[in-house]
C-alpha cells in the first residue's frame, strides 16, 4: 500500500500504519484517476474490531465519476470491494468515510487495478476545515426518526452542511467532528459539566477513539499527531456551542466561562492557522450562545488585533423538514445551512 501513497488524493485528517492508511474523521478520503476495466479496493477494520457492535462499524461509500456505487460498513473483516470501470476511458474512484472517528476508523489496505496509470484527482481552487460536533458529522441523517439513536449505519457526513458547503465553494476540506462534543462541556442530559466530551484537546490530533478492550473496559485512543503544514486552510469554520447549552442555559456563569474557554480555542486555531480566516458559527439546532460567542469573537478581535474573523448564525431548522435520529436536522435544514454559510464564505473571501 505505501507505494500508492504518492497516486492517491488524500482528504482530510488519515495516517499510515501497519501497511494500511486509516481514514479516521468523518469525511476523510483517498481519490484516484484511473484507464482499466477495474479497481480493486481493500478495506479492513481497525484493531479494535472486536469489541464493537452493529452501531460501530466505520462506514464508507465509494464513488465512480461522482455517484455513489458502494455503500458499506466495514464489520469484523477485511474485504475487496471491486469497482467496474470503463477500459479505455478515465475513471475517478473515491473512497471516503461517512462517519465519525469516535466509534471506529476505515483502513484502506491496498488498491489493485488493471490500469495503465494511477493518478491522484487535481486539487479544488479553495481549502476549508471544519471544526465540529454531530451537526457536521451528519449524525442520523440517514434516520428520519427522531425517536431513534445513534448508529454508523446512519451518519452520513456528505449530506450535512460541511460537505455540502465545500462543494458549493469548489474546495478541498478536512473535517475534525465528533457528536457530543463542546467548548467547555459535551452534550448532558442532567445538567452536570460533561468534560469527557471536549473536541479542542484532540485538534492536535489525527483522530481520537474510545473503543472498548476485551473486558468491555472503555480506554481512550488517541492517533498520531496531526501535521499542520500537510493542509493549510483558507478558511476555518468553527461550529461549536450546540452541547455546550445542553450544560449553559441561562447560567450567566456559565456563559461567561464559555466564552473566556472559547477565546482560548480562537487563540489555539489561529496559531495552527495563522494564514486563515475564521467563522464562528452556530445554528441549525440551536442558537441560544451565539451572543456569547460574538462576544468571544470581539473580545479576540480587541486583544490581538485580529480582525480575519467573523461570526455567523445559520438558520435554525423548520419543523417542516422534519428531524433525524434524536432530533438531528435533516439533509433539507443542512442544505439550507450550507447555501448561507456558503454565501457569506464567497462574500467575505471575495470567492
Amino acid at each position: 500500500m505505501k507505494e500508492i501513497i504518492s497516486k492517491l488524493k488524500i482528504t482530510g485528517r488519515t495516517y499510515f500504519e501497519d501497511d494500511t492508511l486509516w481514514l479516521c474523521y468523518s469525511g476523510s478520503s483517498v481519490s484516484f484517476k484511473m484507464q482499466g476495466s477495474y479497481a480493486g479496493i481493500t478495506v479492513k477494520p481497525d484493531r479494535y474490531y472486536k469489541s464493537y457492535d452493529k452501531t460501530m462499524h466505520a462506514r464508507i461509500a465509494v464513488y465512480l465519476n461522482g455517484t455513489r456505487v458502494r455503500d458499506e460498513l466495514i464489520d469484523n473483516q477485511t474485504k475487496t470491494i471491486v469497482i467496474e470501470t470503463s477500459a479505455g476511458h478515465e475513471s475517478e474512484i473515491e473512497v471516503i468515510k461517512l462517519s465519525e472517528c469516535v466509534m471506529s476508523l476505515a483502513g484502506i489496505a491496498g488498491i489493485e487495478t488493471d490500469s495503465d496509470y494511477i493518478a491522484p484527482v487535481p486539487a479544488r481552487k479553495h481549502r476549508i476545515e471544519f471544526i465540529g460536533d454531530s451537526i457536521t458529522c451528519g449524525y442520523g441523517i440517514d434516520d428520519e426518526c427522531k425517536d431513534n439513536t445513534f448508529s454508523t449505519s446512519t451518519e452520513d457526513f456528505t449530506r450535512a452542511y460541511a460537505y455540502k458547503t465545500a462543494k458549493l465553494l469548489d474546495a478541498d476540506y478536512s473535517a475534525v467532528s465528533i457528536s457530543g462534543c463542546g467548548i467547555i462541556s459535551g452534550y448532558t442530559s442532567d445538567g452536570k459539566i460533561n468534560t469527557d466530551q471536549l473536541l479542542m484537546p484532540q485538534y492536535d490530533f489525527c483522530g481520537f477513539s474510545k473503543p472498548k478492550d476485551e473486558n468491555d473496559i472503555m480506554s481512550t485512543f488517541i492517533r498520531p499527531q496531526w501535521d499542520f503544514s500537510s493542509f493549510i486552510p483558507d478558511a476555518v469554520v468553527l461550529f461549536l456551542g450546540t452541547n455546550d447549552y445542553s450544560y449553559c442555559k441561562c447560567d450567566q456563569k456559565k456563559c461567561e466561562d464559555f466564552e473566556d474557554q472559547y477565546i482560548k480555542e480562537l487563540i489555539k486555531i489561529r496559531k495552527r492557522n495563522p494564514s486563515a480566516v475564521i467563522f464562528a458559527c452556530i445554528g441549525i439546532m440551536d442558537s441560544n450562545l451565539f451572543g456569547t460567542i460574538l462576544k468571544a469573537v470581539n473580545r479576540f478581535k480587541s486583544y490581538t488585533g485580529d480582525t480575519s474573523i467573523y461570526a455567523l448564525e445559520l438558520p435554525y431548522h423548520k419543523n417542516e423538514d422534519g428531524y433525524a435520529a434524536d432530533w438531528h436536522p435533516t439533509e433539507k435544514s443542512n442544505t439550507r445551512a450550507a447555501g448561507v454559510l456558503s454565501e457569506y464564505i464567497r462574500k467575505i473571501m471575495k470567492w
